[in-house]
């Protein structure tokens, strides 16, 4: 949990109470503590796959670059600037 609280830029109780929420709400726990740390349970191991396929799915959404194509666009612009600069920069 330390190390997972590190790479996330999170204190570790802040981990375990992320944690115990999801448990909550996954009607579990979904780590348990043994000689060798935290290990996770069944119920995680069937979850990992659907949540990988998720991040995975928003992670291409994110990189979606939206197209822009000004003879066809109907947004509206508006362009605010000093009144000295608008004749630099406008011709």
């Amino acid at each position: 949990m330390t190390r997972a609280a590190e790479e996330l830029g999170l204190s570790q109780p802040t981990i375990s109470i992320g944690l115990g929420k999801l448990g909550q709400q996954f009607v579990g726990p979904l780590f348990v503590r043994t000689a060798e740390g935290m290990l996770p349970t069944s119920r995680v191991d069937a979850l990992i796959g659907p949540i990988r396929d998720v991040l995975h799915s928003l992670r291409n959404i994110c990189e979606l670059e939206a197209t822009f194509e000004p003879p066809s666009a109907m947004r509206k612009f508006r362009i605010c600037m000093t009144d000295a600069s608008h004749t630099t920069l406008l011709p």
